[in-house]
């Protein structure tokens, strides 16, 4: 890696689809749109799991036209992947309550990415366990 950039791979793939060029899939709980921050052999996501029934996001672009406030239960939550396998290692329940904030009509509730606004992910895979540090 040279200032950032990555060097070209010919063995990547130059298209993929739900079946062509896919290495295994798993299905991780709630709902997220965070990018997933890959270390080693770790895929750490983040997803929001609704206790209630929430409207699912509507396709398009909008201007700012607000949002719905969900009033049931969520749980934050953190997963860490197996990058080889796709087996979930451990998940992690981040925080629980009721959203303080209304949802985006295109989105569903802010998770944002597991390194954004972390100064730091500490894991000990022997304990399973993770801790989160806010930045200041």
């Amino acid at each position: 890696m040279q200032a950032g950039v990555a060097a070209d791979d010919p063995t990547l793939p130059d298209t993929w689809s739900e079946t062509d060029n896919i290495a295994w899939k798993t299905s991780i709980p709630g709902l997220g749109w965070s990018s997933p921050v890959v270390w080693d052999n770790h895929i750490f996501l983040t997803a929001a799991i609704s206790s209630g029934t929430e409207k699912p996001p509507v396709p398009g672009l909008y201007d700012d036209q607000g949002g719905h406030r969900s009033t049931a239960e969520h749980r934050w939550m953190l997963y860490d992947v197996d990058f080889t396998t796709g087996k979930i290692r451990w998940e992690r329940e981040l925080r629980r309550g009721v959203p303080s904030y209304p949802k985006h009509l295109a989105e569903q509730l802010r998770v944002g990415n597991p390194g954004d606004r972390w100064r730091a992910l500490s894991t000990s895979t022997s304990a399973a366990s993770a801790s989160l540090r806010r930045s200041t």
